[in-house]
């Protein structure tokens, strides 16, 4: 297998193959983190909502 690096820095080049594997796992982890990231947003608006609920109630108590 023909092998290709970097003359300016010595570091060999990914293969064609390396790539793919590498673009895979850059993907999965774009999904995994933007599962949760909309998880977080949910999580925040409920208890926007909750806490919303919260003033409106203490404030009729006033």
């Amino acid at each position: 297998m023909l092998r290709l690096y970097n003359l300016q820095t010595g570091e060999r080049l990914p293969t064609s193959d390396e790539e793919v594997l590498a673009r895979q796992a850059a993907e999965a982890r774009v999904a995994e983190l933007e599962a949760e990231v909309a998880h977080l947003r949910a999580e925040l608006a409920q208890r926007t909502v909750s806490n919303a609920s919260v003033r409106s109630s203490t404030s009729e108590d006033a």
